[in-house]
């Protein structure tokens, strides 16, 4: 968890797009993959979001490497397996 955090807070992100509140940045991972971060404040409980997004049929329609998607246990607050 400690990577992801030192990772989370690096300061050499790139910004992407700053649209209605939705920050979106990029950087290059130690293995040379793109990877993505992005926050905006919504007036939902994240564990709806979250539960919305690994919706299966919802997914697919943002991943298109996605055939099926499920939650397979919550762990701990804010905090899910999914598969």
């Amino acid at each position: 968890m400690r990577m992801w955090f030192e990772l989370y807070n690096s300061t050499d992100w790139k910004n992407l797009s700053s649209d209605n509140g939705l920050v979106v940045d990029s950087k290059m991972s130690e293995r040379g993959l793109n990877i993505l971060r992005a926050s905006k404040i919504l007036p939902y409980k994240v564990e709806d979001i979250y539960k919305t997004m690994m919706t299966k049929n919802y997914r697919k329609l943002f991943d298109e490497n996605i055939e099926e998607s499920y939650i397979l246990s919550k762990i701990c607050a804010n905090t899910y397996i999914s598969y």
